[in-house]
């Protein structure tokens, strides 16, 4: 069974080796500033949400998502997310962010990624090179 699983502040040393790879797969691919190294940085100044994706208690990959104010909305993103065998678990991860976004009053989610994103993405528009939903 897929479990998203939030890595709590007190938590982040403990689980950060686990992690760590996962985030450093999305520096590798595509040219981007967002690396290991700012994500952790961004998680203990809790800028950043860590997250652990799980299939039967197994670590399938990880996550780091915020919330930001824009304008009049509130915005829920995914800042990054990596993992082994996505295509098995990205869809349901993601409509549970959509449903903890909503509850925190987002009104809006947006995932900033590689082109090859709007694919994988179904309900998500591009804007910019961010896919972005109403909630």
């Amino acid at each position: 069974m897929i479990e998203l699983l939030l890595v709590e502040h007190v938590e982040i040393a403990q689980f950060w080796p686990a992690l760590k790879p996962y985030f450093a797969r999305i520096s590798g691919r595509v040219t981007t500033e967002v690396t290991p190294d700012l994500i952790l940085e961004k998680a203990k100044d809790r800028r950043l949400l860590l997250w652990a994706i799980h299939d039967d208690g197994k670590l399938r990959g990880a996550a780091a998502t915020g919330i930001r104010e824009c304008g009049t909305e509130t915005v829920a993103f995914v800042e990054a997310i990596a993992g082994d065998g996505m295509e098995q678990w990205l869809l349901p991860i993601l409509d549970d962010f959509e449903t903890r976004a909503k509850r925190a009053g987002a009104t809006i989610i947006e995932h900033e990624g590689r082109m090859g994103w709007a694919r994988k993405l179904p309900g998500y528009r591009t804007v910019r090179v961010v896919l972005q939903k109403v909630l």
